[in-house]
Protein backbone atom coordinates (compact mmCIF):
# COMPACT_ATOMS: atom_id res chain seq x y z
CA UNK A 1 0.00 0.00 0.00
CA UNK A 2 1.43 3.43 -0.88
CA UNK A 3 2.16 6.03 1.78
CA UNK A 4 -1.25 7.70 1.86
CA UNK A 5 -0.37 10.34 4.43
CA UNK A 6 1.58 12.40 1.87
CA UNK A 7 -1.36 13.48 -0.27
CA UNK A 8 -4.46 11.91 1.28
CA UNK A 9 -6.22 12.20 4.63
CA UNK A 10 -9.09 10.32 6.26
CA UNK A 11 -11.82 12.75 7.33
CA UNK A 12 -14.43 11.41 9.78
CA UNK A 13 -18.11 12.34 9.66
CA UNK A 14 -17.95 14.30 6.40
CA UNK A 15 -21.01 15.70 4.64
CA UNK A 16 -21.63 16.52 1.00
CA UNK A 17 -24.15 19.34 0.71
CA UNK A 18 -25.21 19.67 -2.91
CA UNK A 19 -27.59 22.03 -4.62
CA UNK A 20 -29.38 19.89 -7.20
CA UNK A 21 -29.84 21.85 -10.41
CA UNK A 22 -33.43 22.04 -11.55
CA UNK A 23 -34.86 20.92 -8.22
CA UNK A 24 -34.05 24.04 -6.23
CA UNK A 25 -33.15 22.27 -3.00
CA UNK A 26 -30.17 20.69 -1.28
CA UNK A 27 -29.26 17.03 -0.99
CA UNK A 28 -27.07 16.16 2.00
CA UNK A 29 -25.11 12.93 2.31
CA UNK A 30 -22.79 11.85 5.12
CA UNK A 31 -19.86 9.46 5.11
CA UNK A 32 -18.47 8.02 8.35
CA UNK A 33 -14.95 8.03 6.88
CA UNK A 34 -13.87 9.83 3.73
CA UNK A 35 -10.47 9.55 2.05
CA UNK A 36 -9.70 13.01 0.66
CA UNK A 37 -6.91 14.50 -1.44
CA UNK A 38 -5.23 16.98 0.94
CA UNK A 39 -5.43 19.77 -1.64
CA UNK A 40 -9.20 19.77 -0.98
CA UNK A 41 -9.10 19.24 2.79
CA UNK A 42 -11.18 22.40 3.35
CA UNK A 43 -13.80 21.21 0.85
CA UNK A 44 -13.50 17.46 1.41
CA UNK A 45 -16.40 16.38 -0.77
CA UNK A 46 -14.64 17.91 -3.81
CA UNK A 47 -11.50 15.87 -3.18
CA UNK A 48 -13.11 12.64 -2.03
CA UNK A 49 -11.77 9.36 -3.39
CA UNK A 50 -13.23 6.66 -1.09
CA UNK A 51 -16.07 6.81 1.41
CA UNK A 52 -16.87 4.24 4.09
CA UNK A 53 -20.28 4.06 5.72
CA UNK A 54 -20.53 2.00 8.91
CA UNK A 55 -23.92 0.47 9.58
CA UNK A 56 -25.31 -1.62 12.41
CA UNK A 57 -26.71 -4.25 10.03
CA UNK A 58 -26.50 -4.89 6.30
CA UNK A 59 -30.10 -4.39 5.21
CA UNK A 60 -31.96 -3.27 2.12
CA UNK A 61 -32.13 0.21 3.71
CA UNK A 62 -28.34 0.33 4.26
CA UNK A 63 -27.82 -0.73 0.62
CA UNK A 64 -30.02 2.13 -0.62
CA UNK A 65 -28.37 4.59 1.77
CA UNK A 66 -24.93 3.56 0.49
CA UNK A 67 -26.02 3.96 -3.11
CA UNK A 68 -27.54 7.39 -2.40
CA UNK A 69 -24.36 8.51 -0.61
CA UNK A 70 -22.31 7.23 -3.53
CA UNK A 71 -24.36 9.30 -5.97
CA UNK A 72 -24.09 12.46 -3.86
CA UNK A 73 -20.33 12.19 -3.26
CA UNK A 74 -19.57 11.13 -6.84
CA UNK A 75 -21.39 14.23 -8.11
CA UNK A 76 -19.42 16.45 -5.72
CA UNK A 77 -15.97 14.89 -6.18
CA UNK A 78 -13.35 15.80 -8.74
CA UNK A 79 -12.21 12.15 -8.75
CA UNK A 80 -13.77 8.81 -9.61
CA UNK A 81 -15.41 7.98 -6.28
CA UNK A 82 -15.83 4.64 -4.50
CA UNK A 83 -18.37 4.15 -1.69
CA UNK A 84 -18.17 1.21 0.73
CA UNK A 85 -20.83 0.14 3.23
CA UNK A 86 -20.06 -2.37 6.00
CA UNK A 87 -21.36 -3.69 9.29
CA UNK A 88 -17.79 -4.78 10.24
CA UNK A 89 -19.07 -8.36 10.62
CA UNK A 90 -20.55 -9.82 7.45
CA UNK A 91 -18.78 -7.83 4.71
CA UNK A 92 -20.52 -5.10 2.77
CA UNK A 93 -21.23 -3.40 -0.54
CA UNK A 94 -19.12 -1.33 -2.92
CA UNK A 95 -20.52 1.31 -5.28
CA UNK A 96 -18.66 2.86 -8.19
CA UNK A 97 -19.21 3.98 -11.79
CA UNK A 98 -17.81 2.34 -14.86
CA UNK A 99 -18.52 2.62 -18.56
CA UNK A 100 -20.65 0.02 -20.31
CA UNK A 101 -20.05 -1.27 -23.85
CA UNK A 102 -21.84 1.77 -25.30
CA UNK A 103 -19.63 4.15 -23.31
CA UNK A 104 -22.39 5.16 -20.88
CA UNK A 105 -21.57 5.54 -17.19
CA UNK A 106 -23.39 3.01 -15.01
CA UNK A 107 -23.42 2.55 -11.24
CA UNK A 108 -22.04 -0.82 -10.15
CA UNK A 109 -22.98 -2.45 -6.86
CA UNK A 110 -20.57 -5.18 -5.79
CA UNK A 111 -21.45 -7.46 -2.88
CA UNK A 112 -18.46 -8.19 -0.62
CA UNK A 113 -19.21 -11.43 1.25
CA UNK A 114 -17.27 -11.56 4.54
CA UNK A 115 -14.84 -9.10 6.08
CA UNK A 116 -11.93 -10.79 4.30
CA UNK A 117 -13.47 -9.87 0.94
CA UNK A 118 -14.20 -6.35 2.22
CA UNK A 119 -10.63 -5.76 3.40
CA UNK A 120 -9.14 -7.31 0.24
CA UNK A 121 -11.29 -5.01 -1.90
CA UNK A 122 -10.32 -1.92 0.14
CA UNK A 123 -6.63 -2.90 0.12
CA UNK A 124 -6.69 -3.29 -3.68
CA UNK A 125 -8.43 0.08 -4.09
CA UNK A 126 -5.88 1.80 -1.82
CA UNK A 127 -2.83 0.10 -3.33
CA UNK A 128 -3.78 1.05 -6.86
CA UNK A 129 -4.27 4.79 -6.35
CA UNK A 130 -2.21 6.74 -8.91
CA UNK A 131 0.95 8.54 -7.88
CA UNK A 132 -0.71 11.92 -8.50
CA UNK A 133 -2.67 11.19 -5.33
CA UNK A 134 -0.02 9.42 -3.24
CA UNK A 135 3.35 10.94 -4.19
CA UNK A 136 4.20 13.98 -2.04
CA UNK A 137 6.22 15.50 -4.89
CA UNK A 138 3.64 15.06 -7.65
CA UNK A 139 1.30 17.86 -8.58
CA UNK A 140 -2.28 16.87 -7.78
CA UNK A 141 -4.14 16.39 -11.03
CA UNK A 142 -7.73 15.51 -11.70
CA UNK A 143 -7.70 11.88 -12.81
CA UNK A 144 -10.59 10.64 -14.92
CA UNK A 145 -10.29 6.92 -14.16
CA UNK A 146 -9.02 4.81 -11.27
CA UNK A 147 -8.32 1.07 -11.15
CA UNK A 148 -9.27 -1.72 -8.71
CA UNK A 149 -12.07 -1.51 -9.40
CA UNK A 150 -11.91 0.27 -12.74
CA UNK A 151 -14.05 3.32 -12.19
CA UNK A 152 -14.78 6.63 -13.89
Amino acid sequence: TPNLSNKLAWKPQTKADLKVKGLGHHVVAKSDELLVAKKWVNVPEAGSVIGIELTKDLTQASRRQGEAEFIAFSLASNFPFLQLVTDMKRGGFAYYKERDQQGQQVVVEQVLVGMGAFYDFLKAALSDLPSVLTNAHAVVEIVQQLQHPTRT
